[in-house]
């Protein structure tokens, strides 16, 4: 922010991840890691680094429209992903479960100045 109170942003947010693991636990699953930050010899893994960087900035409204810009900006290290046959049929399952019970959500044009979409909640 600058000094004297005129910068355009109404509010930055940082989220570091140092290092995130998810691991396997299927009994018939013999890999112990599913997802993990890759690293190897030709490229080892860097010493104090994020393994998720996440930055959002809200600018402040503009003042003849309303309208509010948000910029993303989301860096991820290199990740391994170790899928065997147990685990993508236990993914299908889960997934296949939560979709079937979880409202529809469907995109229609809001009443917004700027014509953009927004989701709204519709029985199917």
């Amino acid at each position: 922010f600058s000094p004297e109170g005129k910068s355009d942003k109404a509010i930055r947010l940082a989220a570091l991840i140092g290092s995130i693991e998810i691991r396997d636990r299927l009994a018939t699953s013999k890999i112990d890691k599913f997802l993990y930050q890759y690293a190897s010899e030709a490229r080892p893994r860097q010493s104090h680094s994020n393994m998720v960087t996440l930055k959002v900035v809200l600018n402040k409204p503009v003042l003849e429209t309303g309208d509010t810009e948000i910029r993303l900006h989301l860096a991820v290290m290199p990740v391994r992903l170790n899928v065997d046959q147990d685990a993508l049929m236990f993914l299908h399952d889960f997934f296949a479960q939560v979709t079937s019970t979880a409202p529809a959500i469907c995109l229609s044009e809001s009443s917004t100045r700027s014509g953009a979409f927004s989701p709204s909640l519709q029985p199917v």
